[in-house]
């Protein structure tokens, strides 16, 4: 049985679609893949079929798209249009390749990007070269199928919630950084010897600097640890966020924990209660970076 030179799909020989580009002769299933296949090498863009792994079999499918049903997702782009579009009938990562190509190939076209995860494409033209329809066509003319894009809720949910997370992760990055500076100035302290005056105020603008790295920034961990159930997991958000406060409600001295640890000491001795306190507390609330505390109370 003869394979689809656009397709490779098998098909019977009745049903072939002959044809000679550059004088060598090549068989089709049907008319839409002939006419995908010369566009393609009209286009100069015979890399495709070099490019394209783990392609599925399968004829192509050209289809006529309304512009009437994608008007609404238009949008102003300075001077220009842009579009977010569902392309449909994407079988490997070639077929973005293709799309792009084929689309930055139309006159009037400033820009065209393929998400090959979710297949949305999104397209910057200038409406006074290129129309709508016509970069629909394109698309239909290499057999995939535009579809107008719908951000559902969930996506919409999604996306704020990413940038609710990077205004979170930038606070905390940029008080982080504020935070080990002056707590190198406290280590060369210990070291070199600082004023008591000095080490208070720089405790006191550390407290500053923390509170709302981990109130804000540290807040998904906090409802996670408060409303979530009961987890043993080391790294779960109860692990993180106990871990910020352990250091500040079990202060040590001399290894013997002190305030409300010796209390907890000395009511396992009165009791025989042993437990242990696992934390890994993180540089987003401690401003030090990979410690682990271990509280054993036997």
């Amino acid at each position: 049985m003869p394979t689809c030179d656009h397709c490779l799909i098998e098909f019977s020989e009745s049903r072939s679609v002959e044809a000679n580009i550059n004088a060598e002769r090549r068989v089709f299933c049907c008319h839409a893949c002939l006419g995908v296949y010369e566009l393609i090498h009209t286009e100069h863009l015979d890399d495709f079929y070099k490019r394209r792994r783990e392609w599925t079999p399968g004829p192509a499918t050209r289809v006529k798209a309304d512009p009437a049903l994608f008007t609404p997702g238009v949008r102003q782009a300075g001077e220009d249009f842009e579009i977010d579009l569902q392309v449909g009938g994407i079988r490997c990562a070639s077929c973005v390749w293709l799309t792009e190509k084929i689309l930055a190939r139309t006159p009037g076209v400033v820009e065209a990007r393929v998400n090959y995860a979710n297949h949305r494409a999104t397209v910057r033209w200038s409406p006074s070269v290129v129309s709508l329809g016509n970069l629909l066509d394109r698309i239909s003319d290499v057999g995939y199928q535009p579809r107008p894009f719908e951000h559902t809720a969930e996506a919409r949910f999604m996306q704020e919630e990413q940038k609710r997370m990077l205004v979170r992760l930038g606070t905390a990055l940029f008080l982080s950084m504020q935070l080990m500076v002056y707590s190198v100035a406290l280590y060369a302290g210990y070291f070199q010897g600082i004023a008591p005056e000095y080490r208070r105020l720089f405790h006191i603008v550390a407290l500053v600097l923390a509170t709302p790295v981990m109130f804000y920034s540290g807040w998904p961990f906090l409802t996670g640890a408060l409303t979530g159930p009961p987890d043993r997991s080391a790294a779960s958000a109860g692990d993180i966020s106990m871990g910020r406060r352990t250091g500040r409600l079990f202060p040590c001295s001399n290894g013997s924990p002190t305030g409300l640890g010796g209390w907890l000491c000395s009511r396992r001795r009165k009791h025989g209660i042993s437990f242990a306190l696992r934390s890994n507390m993180m540089i987003i609330s401690s401003g030090k970076t990979d410690l682990e505390v271990l509280i054993l109370l036997h």
